[in-house]
């Protein structure tokens, strides 16, 4: 039996195909013990096209809530991949408070979810690459955040493997051991690489150089599929990322533990109204 899948996609994030129903199914089909749907989080304001509108979250999450009734011989969990934000947070943690979602996926897209101008898939200057990881650093602090989603999609556009890039990392994987959070191997990213021609060593994402940064230092690692369809959760590149993760000798977790993930989140929103107040 395959212990987890957390990283889905449904057709409301407008790049995807499939219900919640269905990828449910579909990982069902696949032997899967625990299995959840990770959407793209929809903010009130509206920042790209690539996700749900504001309006349609709660017809998310009550589809979620019933599924998760409905369907006993898998453990469903409830989800978003989120970025993380200051003036946001309050939006993650009332989630939390109200029972809506059982995880958080952290996959740090923009540097302002209010704004389309800084997309980190495409940088390449140092000071951004800093901010990436400032961002991914305080995220992990807060105790939300399950695992970082294709940690290493702010090398993407960046051909040659820099000091910056090197420094950048290290600070990235050494924070996610200090906080205890996952660091993602991404089959998304594969698939796109794949599809391009490219090598595993000259992948876009999973950048080659960064995952033996991550050998170096022991990190957490989660091998997640991406799937923004049901035949993905389960195809040839998921199963690929699954043997190079192997071949690569890194630290792959077997089984989650989310009573420790849920300590954090419980401690977090104790502490919420102080450090909303005091900062982090």
């Amino acid at each position: 039996m395959k212990k987890y899948s957390l990283h889905n996609h449904t057709y409301l994030c407008k790049h995807a195909l499939g219900s919640s129903k269905d990828m449910i199914e579909q990982g069902i089909k696949e032997g899967f013990e625990v299995f959840g749907i990770s959407d793209h989080i929809a903010y009130p304001t509206k920042c790209t096209s690539f996700r749900m509108e504001f309006e349609q979250k709660t017809d998310y999450l009550d589809d979620l809530k019933n599924l998760k009734s409905k369907y006993k011989n898998i453990k469903i969990l409830r989800g978003f991949e989120a970025e993380y934000q200051r003036d946001l947070l309050y939006q993650l943690v009332d989630m939390f408070k109200n029972d809506e979602i059982d995880y958080l996926i952290l996959g740090q897209h923009y540097q302002n979810v209010h704004k389309e101008n800084t997309y980190y898939g495409m940088i390449s200057d140092p000071s951004l690459i800093k901010n990436y990881v400032d961002q991914c650093i305080e995220a992990m602090k807060t105790g939300l955040i399950l695992f970082i989603a294709h940690p290493d999609l702010f090398i993407n556009n960046i051909s040659k493997f820099c000091d910056t890039c090197i420094d950048e990392s290290k600070r990235l994987i050494e924070a996610a051991i200090k906080y205890d959070v996952y660091l993602e191997y991404n089959a998304g990213g594969m698939r796109s690489s794949i599809n391009a021609g490219f090598s595993q060593e000259e992948y876009r994402y999973p950048r080659y150089e960064f995952w033996q940064l991550v050998k170096e230092l022991n990190a957490k690692v989660v091998v997640s599929s991406d799937a923004h369809t049901p035949q993905q959760i389960n195809d040839d590149i998921y199963q690929l990322a699954c043997q190079q993760v192997d071949e690569l000798g890194l630290n792959v977790i077997e089984e989650i533990n989310f009573e420790l993930y849920q300590e954090r989140v419980n401690e977090f929103i104790k502490r919420y109204d102080e450090i909303r107040i005091n900062g982090l």
